[in-house]
């Protein structure tokens, strides 16, 4: 059990610090038409990630002694093997759980992120010959 809460704690967050890195820069290529837009959405992204690791990883643990022995124990039953194969499986269970907390609110911090993208720094100027530099009008 405790090399299970060590590696899914370490994997998870590792996992997840992966994971919301690729997620954010996509959200920062899709939405951000501005520099400071991009860190806007990298910051709060990263924000509410971290913000939100700790709980993550307590839920993590905490639902993995309890209803996450019963279905490592049935997953490596129906395998036909036992012991160590139960701690394996209670380990991905414990990074799944801690990497889907986290992105969740990743999400909603990127979210965030793409209001105040466009809102505060909203779209570039525009770049070329204008109407005044044509000499019409």
């Amino acid at each position: 059990m405790l090399f299970a809460i060590i590696f899914g704690t370490f994997g998870g967050a590792v996992l997840a610090f992966l994971s919301a890195r690729w997620l954010l820069t996509r959200a920062a290529d899709r939405f951000a038409t501005r520099p400071e837009g991009r860190s806007a959405i990298f910051v709060c992204g990263l924000i509410f990630g971290a913000i939100s690791l700790a709980p993550a990883i307590f839920l993590s643990v905490m639902a993995g002694g309890t209803l996450g022995t019963r279905i490592a124990e049935g997953i490596a039953g129906s395998l036909g093997m036992g012991g160590f194969v139960v701690t394996l499986v209670l380990a991905v269970e414990v990074v799944l759980a801690t990497v889907v907390t986290v992105i969740g609110n990743v999400i909603i911090g990127a979210a965030l992120g793409v209001l105040v993208a466009r809102t505060v720094f909203g779209t570039p100027p525009a770049r070329g010959p204008g109407p005044q530099a044509t000499g019409s009008g």
